[in-house]
């Protein structure tokens, strides 16, 4: 009975809100606990202001579900339900429950530092090999992230994963693809953070 996790049939009065935990331009983050196996989990609430971006978050979901249950990829953070309810402004409240991290590479960074416990070339060539592969079976998959920094890479239980496929793109064409240029500007590449000044 207790080793049940959430599905799909997201319910918000299943949930206890304990406190906030982030909030960036897209949302605001809780720490949330299902009332069915008294364990904490993270939700995310985000406004969606049109029904065609409201069908590609959805997608979106539904597209890294598959994947995770098709590869049997341990590097995403995984994502159990998503709910949409109308709000008072005329948009929509898209809430989503995910698993819960500890805290995102950046924090974690930053807690080294004060510590001055710092990387060791072992650890950073551990870490650059499980975002290697990760990165590799999306791309092998025809999923970009288009979003890649330390705030969208999570510990949870003490291993790195993904998280935040908000500005990510389902690759299904071959050949050439135009697609806007996605991302925060300081983790760009060169190359793209020129393409995105240009206006490309």
């Amino acid at each position: 009975m207790f080793n049940i996790e959430p599905d799909s049939n997201l319910k918000l009065n299943e949930y206890d809100i304990l406190n906030q935990i982030g909030k960036g331009s897209e949302g605001v983050i809780y720490t949330v606990r299902w009332k069915r196996n008294n364990k904490n989990y993270a939700m995310k609430k985000s406004e969606i202001q049109s029904l065609n971006d409201l069908n590609a978050r959805r997608q979106e979901i539904i597209t890294l579900r598959n994947y995770i249950n098709s590869t049997r990829s341990d590097g995403i953070l995984k994502t159990f339900g998503c709910l949409c309810l109308p709000n008072k402004v005329g948009f929509f409240d898209f809430y989503e429950v995910m698993e819960l991290a500890e805290r995102d590479w950046e924090n974690e960074i930053g807690r080294r530092q004060q510590s001055h416990l710092f990387y060791n070339e072992y650890e950073l060539m551990e870490i650059l090999k499980r975002l290697v592969r990760i990165f590799s079976s999306l791309q092998t998959n025809h999923i970009t992230h288009r979003d890649i920094k330390p705030q969208n890479i999570m510990f949870v239980n003490g291993v790195l994963n993904i998280c935040d496929f908000g500005d990510a793109k389902i690759l299904k064409k071959k050949g050439i693809i135009v697609q806007r240029i996605r991302g925060s500007e300081l983790f760009m590449s060169p190359i793209v953070f020129r393409a995105y000044h240009a206006g490309m």
